[in-house]
């Protein structure tokens, strides 16, 4: 399943549900993650991340006019997870941690 995992300029908490999804791939089936910034990817990169997306997850701040694309060209993909403003600063502080993974666990796929 491949996975694209966005937020504000792609260095915190996009990287850490990346990571979260990777860590699957021990266990289950595989995980192809990515993460991408929002404000900083040009908008040719973001289509081409998003036709090659099974799943896209948005977990950008509230007040950005850039997801308007986001939402229109993703259509089903799209799913949006609110959880605040980057107060993180680096992607394996363990509370962000705790946050991806239920979001994460939201969307995995079990093994069959």
């Amino acid at each position: 399943m491949k996975i694209l995992c966005i937020c504000n300029f792609g260095n915190v908490r996009s990287v850490a549900l990346k990571n979260s999804f990777r860590m699957l791939n021990k266990k289950e089936i595989k995980y192809d993650a990515l993460s991408v910034g929002l404000l900083c990817t040009s908008v040719d990169t973001l289509t081409y991340l998003m036709d090659w997306a099974d799943l896209i997850i948005d977990l950008a701040d509230n007040n950005l006019k850039e997801r308007n694309f986001l939402i229109l060209y993703a259509g089903e993909k799209y799913k949006r997870e609110d959880i605040g403003g980057d107060r993180w600063s680096n992607p394996f502080d363990e509370e962000l941690k705790e946050i991806v993974k239920k979001i994460r666990d939201l969307y995995k796929k079990v093994k069959k």
